[in-house]
């Protein structure tokens, strides 16, 4: 298979490595000279242009920041081999969705995003291991063909090494909303309120492990933060909403309360996840069953454990084993 990776910071480096390492067939492409520089340093294959980059190109991971993305696809929908499949990487899959299908690649995009990162950005902190062990989010469109569907999830499990969930795009952003980019403004709000306090500089001396791990994203990318906290606002804003009443509510009960019990409420509700409820009960489907029963058991929280090929064939058709997954409590 002939894999083009088009754009090589983290996340598309971190791809381009680990086709290299696994002596797969790849070309790539970024616009910034120094990382087409870099990554040949690596002695990953770079195209002299993003077309000729795709030329051969059985599958096209778009790797590209959220706000480059309608552009990529307007190009490739003019430049990609028509049997290519289109995947991509970004954090926000609605508005991603919406602009393949304007230009016409909707029926061979299978869009996906990868639960991975790291605190350094570009292609030097790349690694080949960075997906290994890591859930990749793989959100097909009902009409989607199955099979292009397969190839996607078989790159990410065999050569990339990560697991495979199945959603629809909305629950996808919900999700993310919920785990990731909440959790990102409130790094950065709180980095923000202790920079800012008349005591911040006492706060930082006595900063440990509980204030490096709350804030440790907030060290990132600070403009791809915010692009991706606004390409999924609506559900962003929906669940700030709910966090603003909480707080609301605890400044409330911390200035009339008559003793700690009222405040226990609020850091007992939150729950935490049983044994019980971690059993890794499987499930087995054939390669014919629908999109809308993948993504459906996506959204019961079941990861693809294993696709094996019949006959050991690609393309002969294929069983997906599916086991329940808590994540992180």
């Amino acid at each position: 298979m002939n894999v083009t990776i088009i754009g090589l910071g983290l996340i598309g480096g971190s791809v381009a490595r680990a086709c290299a390492e696994q002596k797969l067939m790849v070309s790539s492409w970024d616009p910034n000279p120094d990382t087409r520089a870099a990554a040949r340093a690596w002695g990953i294959p770079v195209a002299e242009s993003r077309e000729a980059a795709v030329e051969h190109a059985d599958l096209v991971v778009v790797a590209t920041p959220l706000v480059a993305m309608e552009q990529t696809f307007q190009w490739l929908a003019q430049c990609a081999p028509p049997q290519a499949v289109i995947t991509d990487v970004g954090s926000v899959k609605e508005p991603v969705i919406a602009h393949a299908v304007a230009h016409g690649v909707g029926d061979r995009f299978v869009a996906g995003h990868p639960m991975a990162g790291a605190e350094s950005s570009g292609f030097d902190a790349a690694s080949s291991s960075l997906f290994r062990g890591a859930t990749w989010a793989v959100t097909p469109l009902p009409l989607t063909q199955v099979d292009r569907v397969l190839v996607v999830a078989r790159f990410v499990m065999g050569v990339l090494g990560a697991r495979v969930m199945f959603l629809t795009p909305d629950i996808h952003d919900a999700g993310v909303a919920l785990v990731s980019h909440v959790p990102h403004v409130l790094a950065h709000e709180l980095r923000g309120v202790v920079g800012q306090d008349r005591h911040g500089r006492v706060a930082q001396a006595l900063a440990a492990g509980s204030f490096r791990d709350m804030t440790r994203v907030a060290r990132g990318d600070a403009v791809r933060n915010a692009a991706m906290v606004w390409e999924n606002r609506d559900q962003v804003s929906r669940v700030l909403d709910v966090m603003i009443a909480d707080f609301t509510d605890l400044r409330r009960v911390l200035g009339s309360a008559s003793d700690q019990g009222d405040v226990e409420a609020f850091f007992t509700r939150g729950g935490t996840v049983s044994e019980s409820d971690r059993a890794h009960a499987t499930l087995t489907v054939t390669q014919d069953t629908p999109v809308s029963v993948l993504t459906a058991l996506g959204e019961l929280g079941h990861l693809v454990v294993a696709l094996t090929d019949v006959d050991d064939q690609p393309g002969h058709g294929a069983h997906l084993t599916f086991a329940a997954h808590h994540g992180v409590s």
